[in-house]
This record gives structure tokens, sequence and C-alpha cells, in this order.
């Protein structure tokens, strides 16, 4: 049975609050106790011969893909749109050349955990289409919708953890008769996230800084009656950013009690690392899905011919691992990470 499923249904016979998890997790279904894990512990460096042979580089750039929603047909899909079809394509090329989801939230605050060798990839979708997360006349998950395709996609590769965030306007998904079901599952998992991409949609250069904050305050009320937090991601709107943009989210009270994490634009080319100087968590681009020049087949060609440009972790989430070329471009990073800088030797300089 889908895994999807079999969670859902066990929330529906037990009242239980379930969740997806990686594979070193434990979630229970019933009333047993869940498990304690040990904390992992890490390495204080890297090994000369892991930097040789992964050459990892933490200040490369980042895949975050920009998606809509699907289509029944490839003739409608365009820049933002996927078939069902297309989107597992999608999945199974970024997993096929060491791509692993992380969320919008572990790469905007640098806390990237993935496997030694890996790139990271961010998934994002725009406007809450039905589409992205439906269920069927019989209350069973639609595998045809975004969420459905993930999930089978996880089944099939446990090692690809679905991580991605859905911007939304008024509507959620739809707003059809599974509609608090849908809720139910938001504020039950960890994998999928909502966030802010404002309540009506409007193109924020041709209305006022006034009405800006009203109608990203109304989708934050919103988004607040769903899972009960005053924080969130935005998207920004056909990608359109008023000249004094930065200026007011600087102001304490712009947004009165809620606050954004960060901002994303449409496009159209790898983000920066987070440990980058040029890393701006309000000014994130994305690379809008698709096969043309400067959509995501385009990008991944070209990071898979020049991996020197690519995001490739170290495998330790407690330190920053960059060669030493690209070291003067690093911003001051927290305190609580270690810098390694390694020549083409594998060298450590201390």
């Amino acid at each position: 049975m889908n895994h999807f499923i079999a969670l859902f249904l066990a929330f529906l016979l037990t009242g239980q609050s379930t969740y997806f998890v990686a594979s070193s997790q434990v979630a229970p279904l019933d009333n047993t106790p869940t498990i304690e894990v040990a904390e992992p512990v890490y390495a204080d460096t890297i090994e000369q011969q892991d930097l040789l042979n992964y050459q990892p580089n933490e200040m490369g750039g980042v895949v975050v893909i920009m998606y809509h929603n699907l289509v029944e047909t490839e003739a409608k899909e365009g820049a933002y749109a996927r078939t069902p079809q297309n989107l597992k394509k999608d999945l199974t090329r970024l997993w096929q050349e060491g791509y692993v989801p992380v969320s919008i939230d572990d790469y905007v605050n640098g806390t990237i955990d993935i496997p030694i060798g890996k790139s990271p990839v961010v998934f994002t979708f725009d406007d809450g289409y039905q589409n992205n997360f439906q269920f069927l006349a019989d209350g069973t998950l639609d595998p045809d919708c975004v969420i459905g395709v993930f999930e089978a996609f996880y089944e099939e590769h446990p090692d690809f953890v679905p991580k991605v965030t859905f911007y939304l306007n008024k509507s959620f998904f739809g707003d059809d008769e599974f509609t608090q079901k849908k809720i139910d599952f938001f504020n039950g998992q960890q994998n999928y996230t909502l966030g802010n991409h404002t309540i009506d949609h409007s193109n924020l250069r041709k209305i006022s800084k006034d009405k800006v904050a009203a109608i990203i305050i109304e989708e934050g009320k919103l988004l607040e009656s769903y899972t009960g937090q005053t924080t969130f991601h935005f998207a920004v709107p056909f990608g359109e950013k008023p000249k004094k943009y930065f200026e007011w989210l600087a102001e304490d009270n712009f947004l009165g009690k809620y606050k954004m994490l960060s901002s994303l634009n449409v496009g159209w080319n790898p983000a920066p690392s987070p440990y980058d100087k040029d890393f701006n968590k309000y000014s994130i681009n994305r690379i809008t899905c698709g096969e043309d020049d400067f959509e995501l087949f385009y990008w991944l060609e070209i990071l898979n011919n020049h991996p020197e440009k690519r995001y490739i972790s170290d495998g330790n989430p407690t330190l920053v691992t960059v060669p030493q070329r690209y070291a003067e471009k690093l911003a001051e990073i927290n305190s609580d990470l270690k810098l390694i800088v390694y020549d083409e030797s594998g060298v450590i300089n201390e």
C-alpha cells in the first residue's frame, strides 16, 4: 500500500497525527512511545582522501526550482508547468545526478544536512493549484497530483525525502470538500510546508506600500489560521519587486506581528550558497521547470559539465568546506560551524 495512504488511513482510524520521516527517524502510528534516537556525533575535520574524491564545495550554486501546476499534455507545459510524467522525469534526473531535496528553511539558514558528494535542491510551487494536492472522490490521494508524484517517487527512492514548499494565495489547493483533511495533513508532517504568495497575487510594483503590506499580512493571517505560525517564506508575485522593497522589509513594523523569513524571485539561474557574500535571503533566484534554454534541464547540464560551479556537500552539517579559490567570497559564518578551506592537493589550510 502507498505509504501516504497508509498514514492517512491511520489518521482517520486512530485520530493520531502521523508524519513522514526519513529512514533514520521513527514515528508512532498508535499510542506506542516514540523511540529515542541518539544524536549523531560529527568529526571536526574531513579526511584528505574525501576532499580529493568528492571535492566538496559548499560555495557552489544551489538549484531552487519554481513550478506552478501540472497539466495533461506537454503542449500545455510552458515554463511553469509539467505533466505528472515529466515531473517524475525531473525527479528521476535530479536523483540520478546526485541531488537531495532540502527545505527552504535549511537552505536559507545554512543548515543543509545531506551526504558527502551530494547537492541540495529546493522545490517550490506557486499559487496553490488544486492539482498540487488533491484527493480522488473516494478520499484517496490522487497519484497524479504533485504530492502524489513526490510520494510515489519517495516510496521507490527512500533517500529522496520530499521537501517541498507551496506558496499560496487565497485558495487552499482549490478549496474543495477535502480542504480540512488537507489542512490536517500539513499540520501532521514536516516534508511539505506552506508559504506566502499574497492574498490576491497583485503585482507589487503597481500598488502602494500600504497595499503591499496589507496583501502579505492578509495571507499571513490565512496561513496562521492553518498552521498557527506567524513566520513564513514568501514568493514575489510575477517576480516584480518595488524599488523600495528591501527598505520596507527592513522596517520593524512593516508586516506587523508577521515575519518574512525569505523572499523568492522568478528566475533565472542557480542561487548562491547561503555562505556566499552575495547571498540575500530576500532575493533568491529560482530556475523555472522545463527543458528549454535557461530552464531546469539547461542548468543541470551546465552544472554537470562544470561541477566546480555546483554546491557539493562535505556530508557534515557542522562544517563548511570550501576550496581555497572560493574562500574570498565567504560571508561570515555562524559560530556553531567550523570552516574548512583546502587546496587542490586536499591539504587543509590551518
